[in-house]
């Protein structure tokens, strides 16, 4: 059998979401900060934001997790890049909240995180405290998904052919759910 752990681990993971304004590039700037080995996230949207806007950039920054390289990006960018190994396609939305998820289709292991869009508030204290609280949720998302056992990768890569449906592959007891427990911020 394949080890498909490391041949998985080769390959790039892209986080999809609406705008790319906030929770994707979370997710990719801690997937990049904190993965080891030759995993590399992307991230992209389908309507890209202009520019992150800066309360995002500082509360990434805030946490020690570096954001110079980010930019928000639309999805068309990584739709049959030249050399582009995807593993992992992780739509990130809030269908609850009238947010269409993002469909990649093709062969890469599809998986959806179900975390609320951070809205601008009136409040700028209010906003902010809704992306640390945004942030923690995608770090833990991040690092459960970096920490998944090989018989869990070994099934995503058996199974992925049926996901037909445009379902999500991760079965109902390995879905990720927001805890409460907050993140470690860098010091």
């Amino acid at each position: 059998m394949v080890n498909t752990h490391s041949a998985m681990r080769a390959k790039g993971v892209l986080f999809l979401c609406r705008d790319n304004g906030a929770r994707s590039l979370m997710a990719e700037a801690i997937l990049n900060s904190f993965s080891s080995g030759p995993m590399r996230a992307f991230s992209a949207g389908v309507t890209p934001c202009a520019e992150i806007p800066m309360p995002v950039s500082q509360v990434i920054e805030a946490r020690g997790v570096e954001v110079q390289a980010l930019r928000s990006k639309s999805w068309t960018e990584f739709d049959g890049l030249p050399g582009l190994k995807l593993g992992f396609v992780i739509s990130i939305c809030d269908p609850d909240a009238g947010e269409a998820c993002p469909y990649w289709p093709g062969q890469p292991v599809r998986a959806h995180w179900h975390i609320a869009e951070p809205r601008e508030q009136g409040d700028v204290n209010e906003y902010y405290r809704i992306l640390d609280e945004t942030y923690d949720v995608i770090f833990r998302c991040v690092n459960g998904f970096l920490n998944l056992p090989l018989e869990v990768m070994n099934t995503f890569a058996l199974n992925r052919s049926h996901d037909r449906r445009r379902a999500p592959l991760v079965p109902d007891h390995l879905r990720v759910t927001p805890l409460p427990a907050r993140a470690p911020a860098a010091s």
